[in-house]
């Protein structure tokens, strides 16, 4: 469905990967008997987290690096639409869509801006996560999260 939109696909990720990493932040925050407010923050920013994550995930599938997916790139070829291709659709036209699944080597500065928008997406969210997080005190746990938060990151 190449008339899916950024809402759409942010709604599909939020109930996937964002719900999941959001829910293992609630049980580690509620586990360690964190207050209220902490266990919020943490569910905050575990779903702006599991966006972020997903984003990457589906850049590098976009790109077809099988050295970093570590499988086989597949959205595509399944028909679900990401985030980087609904950036490409916008600058090629979605009539077009059809055309970049047959040849994907087509178009390729504008597929380079789509993953650019994408990464900038991405980061966005994992600075939301981090704003989150500079609630709580420092912690080895805190250290290791802001660690991970940082390895997620995109470089564009």
């Amino acid at each position: 469905d190449f008339g899916i939109g950024i809402k759409d696909y942010i709604t599909r990720i939020s109930y996937k990967t964002a719900s999941l990493t959001s829910l293992s932040c609630y049980a580690g925050a509620r586990t360690a008997n964190l207050p209220d407010d902490q266990i919020r923050l943490s569910v905050r920013m575990g779903h702006d987290f599991g966006k972020a994550y997903q984003i990457r995930d589906d850049i590098f599938d976009f790109l077809g690096d099988e050295d970093l997916l570590k499988k086989p790139p597949s959205d595509l070829a399944q028909g679900t639409v990401t985030l980087p291709m609904i950036f490409l659709l916008k600058k090629i036209g979605k009539e077009d869509g059809e055309k970049v699944t047959r040849e994907p080597y087509l178009c390729h500065p504008l597929k380079i801006d789509a993953v650019k928008e994408a990464a900038d997406y991405c980061n966005r969210l994992l600075v939301r996560s981090l704003k989150h997080l500079r609630f709580f005190p420092p912690c080895p746990i805190k250290q290791k999260m802001v660690k991970t938060l940082e390895k997620v990151h995109i470089n564009t």
